[in-house]
C-alpha cells in the first residue's frame, strides 16, 4: 500500500494532514526497521557507514568532523575554501560563480 503525500490527509481519519499527525511516527518506525550501518573506526572516528567508501571518502569525512567539533562547521570551511578561489576571480561574476560551486563541491 502506498503512503499518502505529506499533503494529503492523514489515512487514520483524524482530517488533520498526514505530515501535522501520523507522518512522525511513520518516520520513526522505518527508520527502527532500517538496517543499521557498519562501523568503521577511522583517525580516532567511528562511522557509520554503508557500502565500502574509499579511505579519500573517510578522510573527508573524518576531517569534517574534527573540524565541526572544534566549531568550524559546513558554512565556515566551504567559505575558508572559497575564499581564495573568489579572490583569484576578481570582478569577472562567471568566474566568482564558479569559484563558488567549485567551493560548494568541497
Amino acid at each position: 500500500m502506498a503512503l499518502p503525500t505529506r499533503n494529503a490527509p492523514c489515512p487514520c481519519g483524524s482530517g488533520v494532514k498526514y505530515k501535522k499527525c501520523c507522518l512522525p511516527r511513520d518516520d520513526v518506525a522505518r527508520a527502527a526497521r532500517a538496517p543499521p550501518g557498519r562501523l568503521v573506526q577511522h583517525r580516532g572516528s567511528t562511522f557509520s557507514v554503508s557500502g565500502d567508501p574509499t579511505p579519500e571518502t573517510l578522510d573527508l569525512a573524518a576531517g569534517y568532523f574534527e573540524q565541526k567539533d572544534v566549531g568550524e562547521g559546513y558554512a565556515s570551511q566551504y567559505a575558508r575554501y572559497s575564499q581564495p578561489l573568489v579572490d583569484a576571480a576578481g570582478d569577472d561574476p562567471v568566474a566568482v560563480q564558479n569559484a563558488m560551486t567549485l567551493g560548494a563541491l568541497l
